[in-house]
């Protein structure tokens, strides 16, 4: 996705499948803001075993 305006800028994205909150980074590099937005890993299942 690709936008440029001027001025105050505000964003919203909802995304489809979980996120890893604690690992999203941000950087801005000649006036461009890249945001990395990486996948969670899948929930693991226990198995419990009852005698």
């Amino acid at each position: 996705m690709t936008e440029r305006s001027v001025g105050e800028f505000n964003r919203v994205f909802k995304f489809p499948s979980r996120v890893d909150q604690d690992a999203v980074s941000a950087s801005l590099k000649d006036g461009i803001l890249s945001v990395n937005v990486p996948k969670a890993a899948p929930p693991t299942v226990k198995k419990i075993n009852i005698a």
